[in-house]
């Protein structure tokens, strides 16, 4: 377990329902069970691999049968995790994802959630027509802040299930772009990006 240290410091994540469906009543309980065993210990990692601090006291999370997981257009909105994979355009699947699935999907919003907290983003036209480029600002330190809360076993584990989502454009090489560097790599460039708000253009110095 890491300990607060610093200018580290926990989030509170207030889970809920994303309708009044009790089945998303339930799925917002049972992530919040979750989180409450994990969640401390994933907050201080990612705020200590990127030295980013997520500048708020608490985050509301909204869980259930969504056509989407997005961590929010606006650092004031909630997240959104869809806890049930869609089958159609009306039906969900009756089971409820795996635990690294409902983990992996929400500290890959939250962190999309951190940089933007701190000025580092995507403008959304970009975001909404091509996701490569948004993703390889998290990806850049998302598995390695997975391998300092919970350990490398759990976190291939997570990675596993949060490259599910590969069949949207730009996830896949974004993955594979961030994972075919060292962990020094990732965190010389996590460090440039911090500093100037974006990647190093092709042939610039860190």
């Amino acid at each position: 377990m890491i300990k607060s240290s610093g200018e580290l410091k926990t989030v509170q994540l207030r889970f809920k329902p994303a309708t009044k469906d009790f089945n998303d009543l339930l799925d917002s309980g049972y992530l919040r069970s979750l989180w409450q065993k994990i969640g401390s210990s994933y907050i201080l990692a990612a705020q200590k691999v990127t030295g980013l601090s997520f500048n708020c006291e608490g985050i509301v999370v909204r869980c259930g049968k969504l056509e989407h997981t997005m961590s929010g257009l606006s650092g004031s909105q909630a997240i959104q995790i869809a806890t049930h994979h869609k089958r159609s355009d009306d039906e969900f699947e009756h089971l409820r994802m795996s635990d690294d699935g409902l983990i992996g999907s929400l500290t890959h919003e939250l962190g999309h959630r951190l940089l933007e907290r701190n000025g580092i983003f995507i403008p959304t036209s970009v975001i909404l027509g091509h996701d490569y480029e948004a993703h390889r600002l998290i990806y850049l330190f998302l598995y390695d802040s997975w391998v300092l809360a919970f350990g490398k076993y759990k976190a291939d584990g997570i990675a596993k299930y949060d490259t599910d989502k590969f069949s949207i454009p730009g996830y896949k090489e974004a993955w594979d772009w961030a994972m075919s560097l060292s962990p020094s790599e990732r965190a010389g460039l996590t460090r440039y990006l911090v500093r100037n708000k974006r990647l190093p253009k092709v042939g610039e110095a860190l």
